[in-house]
């Protein structure tokens, strides 16, 4: 015998209420799942009592029956917890998941408002010391809150106030329980609990939900499930917010009463859960013959608690259910029978009036097969099975049958066999028929005409062999969900495409469009053919209108991975693409990603032109394409155009480094650096050109990198004695110097591109050059043969390539070195102090009369002394070769860089002496 149960404790989640005031609008839904039902002895009557009672002023069919609540049922009454239970389902957990339910109020939040998150952990009796709520935006930036109140194994959240325009998502909950000092996390990132922060001036969007106001009446509320439209939107939408319950019924809840860990009320070898799922598994089939669409409460098996009674009605709400039938045996003492059906009491709204209609046919029906009538019994609100009052919260009808006594040995003998379930059930679908016949479906004749229908579909007319009727059922059940065209006169795919508020509204929901125009769309004067273009695509989110960036035709067009992604053909054909979809795809990943969302906005364009922007945003894209929104284009600045970097930062620390470094040419000379400091986001390379003036300064200066065209180091180097007296090796301060103080003093800092009569040079010719200059100059008969080819040269070329060789072996010009040979020795003819056969050949040593001078004992030995010399006094770097030349450490290092430095020095007086050999040098270069 099941026991009359009305609960009386107190929720954990209930008990926060005096905490956290925002959860009252949901805390009896949730709170309930930790619902301990109990006997209250001064209410109850005893089961026995009362049915007796009922039984003996009932002969068969007699309608005397006491209209007082019975008490032989199977739900607790929940209405007695002290605050009304929301319509809106916790996403509860099967027995094994780390939480029994997460709730989120506000899909939706209205920006300056609070949102209110809650949760209870899997033990009843665990007891939770402290919790954090962790999120992320859509951006990425990370949030934490500590609960605001907890009770028991429940915590409330409650934030969001001060939360941007943004979408957030829920990654994770951490707890501690009282004496238990582990931390305990759930992990949300791969669940989607996420909302909204909307701006609170902005259109409702979507949906409704209805609660209960203090009659006990549904009443359409702005909030989450329930109905399409907003009713004071102005964007014209009509749907079905208060859509009728008697017309358009055509998805009927079935709920087979109990089940996974409640099998309900046992009794003569039969169980009520199993008995139930029969007679649903029956009265589906017919219901769905008919052309219904049936949703089940429960499958046939499942983890199903003892509570789960009370979010049967919103699991089927949420798939669309339009009526809600719960199925039950009931049970009494030895001597009760027959069957009863509960509905809400009937008032002036028409779903309860349906629920009162339904349960009279239901109850006729079974009366018919031979069942007791019991009666109909009109529940009053505060005093109604839970699955009643849920549905009428739902604004739906809803009512309760019980098939007769699982504890009288008639009910189960005619009635509880499996042919007794399959004709209860079938009567029980003959009721549900007759109380919403297809005569209450839409009027379907603005979208539909048999005839067009059949012609343009030879598949239907084939398999309905041209029944008129039989098609419209096709095109019900499946011809508007494929996209088929039903008339001449509405075609689906263009009142898609033509109006952006029904896209909002209805997204890929191909059936929902046929609806709207039938029941609205013409109505208002909407067109249903004609549109064969997207017209209005959505270009503002969250406030934000990014138009000027942004232009859905060419992103989709030049995008197809986004193309593909939100958008569906139907089977008929139909394209629907889902352009708020693509929207916030361009907003929360293509501007972070570098796609271009116009032809009139290029961020790398943006980037380029504007160095203010580089330094402010570097390659943060997003804050790129935002600038221009806010600022850029009211600015009148250029976002197309400019493929290259313009006003590359040249300027550091107060310095400006122009004179020595040009952008262009150091990266176009540079490509490691480049590499370096460019980063490609979508195929666009973007180049932080202040990171590049900041190598150049702090490395490539020092390496001795050329930053420009217009300044060598090397050349200002070998050009200036002082200099390299001054620095030496060290590169970077030449490339100071001249900022400082040589472009004041006039100094070149080109490169040495030709020759300048530096001794330190390399070579602007070659020794063949130098051999042929000898030859023109002396004849082919000049060169002393006999004297320098046992001392390593038989030949002019010979001996130039080792001059060549000994000088660029010291980094001397080897052009200073050949002019200075041929002015010391008159062509090799020599016929003063030294001697062809000493092999000295700039005259080291030769001082006057009975001093001619050294002696070497080659050519090379000789030129190489000669070498060595030049480059003391044309250098302070160190000699590559062991020194021979035994001047060398008398002169002062350095002294004399180019050959008219020499005037004077090497030799005496020396007027013309460098002029002299730099005529020559210059004859060989040509």
């Amino acid at each position: 015998m099941k026991k009359a149960l009305r609960a009386s404790t107190a929720f954990s989640l209930a008990a926060l209420l005096t905490i956290s005031p925002l959860m009252s609008p949901v805390a009896a839904a949730y709170a309930a799942n930790s619902v301990q039902a109990e006997d209250i002895s001064s209410d109850a009557v005893s089961a026995d009592d009362g049915v007796a009672s009922r039984d003996e002023g009932v002969a068969d069919g007699d309608m005397d029956v006491e209209q007082s609540l019975p008490t032989d049922v199977d739900e607790p009454a929940d209405e007695d917890f002290g605050v009304d239970a929301s319509s809106t389902e916790p996403q509860t957990e099967s027995a094994d998941s780390p939480f029994q339910y997460i709730y989120l109020a506000y899909p939706n939040l209205i920006s300056g408002t609070d949102q209110v998150v809650a949760f209870a952990t899997p033990n009843d009796s665990d007891t939770i010391a402290s919790a954090t709520l962790n999120y992320v935006s859509a951006n990425g930036v990370q949030g934490a809150v500590d609960a605001s109140a907890q009770d028991a194994n429940s915590a409330a959240f409650t934030f969001g106030s001060e939360l941007e325009l943004n979408t957030y998502f829920l990654t994770s909950i951490t707890y501690v329980l009282q004496g238990d000092g582990t931390e305990h996390e759930i992990n949300l990132s791969d669940r989607d609990y996420s909302f909204t922060v909307v701006d609170g001036t902005a259109n409702c969007e979507g949906t409704s939900v209805y609660y209960a106001d203090g009659d006990g009446n549904a009443v359409e509320a702005q909030s989450i499930k329930q109905a399409l439209e907003c009713a004071d939107s102005p964007d014209g939408i009509s749907t079905y917010a208060a859509r009728s319950a008697r017309k358009n019924v055509r998805i009927i809840a079935l709920d087979a009463g109990h089940g996974g860990t409640d099998p309900g009320a046992q009794g003569n070898g039969k169980s009520e859960a199993d008995l139930t799922w029969k007679i649903v598994a029956a009265c589906k089939n017919k219901l769905e013959a008919y052309g219904f669409k049936v949703v089940l409460a429960r499958e046939q098996s499942g983890g199903y608690s003892g509570n789960d009674y009370l979010y049967r009605v919103q699991r089927c709400v949420s798939q669309g259910a339009q009526a809600f039938v719960s199925f039950h045996i009931n049970s009494g003492s030895p001597v009760a029978h027959g069957a009863e059906v509960y509905a809400p009491t009937a008032n002036e709204y028409d779903y309860t009036q349906v629920s009162v209609e339904l349960a009279n046919k239901v109850m006729n029906n079974l009366a018919s097969m031979g069942l007791s009538y019991r009666g109909v019994f009109q529940m009053e609100v505060g005093d109604e099975f839970a699955v009643i009052r849920c549905a009428r919260e739902q604004g739906i009808p809803g009512i309760l049958i019980e098939h007769g006594f699982i504890s009288d040995a008639g009910d189960v003998l005619n009635y509880f066999s499996d042919e007794g379930c399959r004709r209860l059930g079938e009567a029980d679908a003959d009721a549900i028929i007759a109380q919403f016949p297809k005569s209450t479906w839409l009027d379907y004749s603005s979208v539909f005409d048999a005839n067009y229908y059949l012609s343009n579909n030879p598949d239907v007319a084939k398999a309905t062999a041209g029944n008129s009727e039989l098609a419209l059922d096709h095109f019900i059940n499946y011809g508007m969900s494929e996209g088929r065209r039903g008339s001449a006169s509405f075609d689906v795919q263009s009142y898609f495409n033509e109006y952006p508020d029904l896209r909002a509204a209805f997204g890929f929901d191909l059936v929902k469009y046929y609806e709207h125009y039938v029941t609205a769309g013409k109505a208002e004067g909407r067109h249903g053919t004609g549109c064969s273009k997207i017209e209005g695509y959505a270009t503002t989110i969250n406030g934000v209108d990014y138009s000027s960036v942004y232009d859905p035709s060419f992103y989709l067009s030049n995008n197809e991975d986004i193309r593909n992604a939100f958008s569906k053909r139907s089977p008929a054909g139909v394209v629907m693409i889902d352009d708020a979809a693509v929207l916030r795809h361009f907003v929360s990943c293509g501007m972070a990603e570098g796609r271009r969302g116009s032809e009139s906005f290029d961020v790398l364009s943006y980037y380029n032109r504007y160095p203010d922007l580089r330094r402010a945003f570097g390659a943060n894209l997003t804050a790129l394409y935002s600038h221009y929104l806010s600022s850029g284009r009211a600015e009148g600045r250029i976002a197309t155009g400019c493929a290259s970097l313009a006003g590359a930062v040249a300027s550091q620390g107060g310095t400006d480094y122009s004179p020595v470094y040009d952008f262009d040419f150091y990266t176009s000379n540079n490509g490691d650096v480049l590499s370096a400091f460019t980063t490609v986001k979508g195929g666009l390379r973007f180049v932080d050109d202040a990171a590049v003036l900041r190598h150049f300064v702090s490395c490539g200066m020092a390496e001795g990198r050329r930053g420009s065209d217009s300044f060598d180091v090397y050349g200002y180097r070998n050009r200036y004695a002082d200099l390299r007296k001054a620095f030496g090796q060290n590169l970077k301060s030449y490339y100071i110097h001249y900022l400082n103080c040589g472009i004041k003093e006039g100094r070149n800092g080109a490169s040495a591109t030709g020759y300048e009569g530096f001794i330190m040079s390399s070579a602007y010719s070659t020794y063949l050059d130098a051999a042929d200059h000898f030859t023109k100059t002396v004849g082919p008969k000049g060169f002393p043969s006999a004297v320098y080819t046992d001392r390593g040269a038989s030949n002019i070329i010979d001996f130039c390539k080792i001059l060549y060789e000994e000088a660029q072996s010291e980094g001397v010009s080897p052009e200073v070195l050949y002019g200075q040979v041929m002015k010391e020795t008159g062509y090799l003819k020599f016929g003063n102090l030294v001697q062809p056969n000493q092999c000295n050949f700039g005259g080291l040593g030769a001082t006057g009369p009975g001093n001619p001078g050294y002696t070497f004992g080659s050519v090379r030995e000789g030129l190489r002394a000669q070498v060595q010399h030049l480059k003391a006094y044309g250098s302070t770097e160190p000699l590559i070769n062991p020194c021979i030349d035994a001047r060398f450490k008398y002169v002062s290092r350095g002294c004399a860089p180019r050959t008219v430095d020499l005037n004077g020095k090497w030799a005496v007086p020396g007027v013309g002496y460098g002029e002299s050999i730099d005529a020559i040098a210059k004859e060989v270069i040509g």
